[in-house]
């Protein structure tokens, strides 16, 4: 499917922009390039052990909710486990990163 910047457009479960990074799989649902910078989605599939390193956004934000499995959030200098149903975000400029603890599902923006 060719997507058109500022159309609107409905996805398949399984469709978009795949790509892996850091040890885990990431499909884009939308990316910059599509909402002119405003907004990228991922859903990511992230094996036991694997993760994003600390790493800073400095002109967006950064949010995160897990659908299954568990990991951890690293927010600047704090760590979070989360599991089903949490969230967290964070603000451009800060330090982010994330740890696998089981496989997990997570969508990320």
């Amino acid at each position: 499917m060719t997507l058109t910047v500022g159309a609107p457009y409905v996805l398949a479960g399984g469709e978009g922009e795949a790509l892996w990074f850091s040890g885990g799989l990431l499909t884009y649902k939308t990316t910059g390039d599509q909402t002119g910078g405003l907004l990228a989605i991922a859903e990511v599939l992230a094996p036991e052990g694997t993760g994003s390193p600390k790493h800073l956004h400095h002109h967006e934000d950064e949010a995160w909710y897990v659908i299954d499995g568990e990991l951890t959030f690293f927010l600047g200098e704090t760590q979070h486990l989360a599991g089903p149903g949490r969230s967290s975000s964070a603000r451009a400029g800060s330090s982010t990163g994330s740890r696998s603890h089981h496989p997990r599902r997570a969508f990320s923006s």
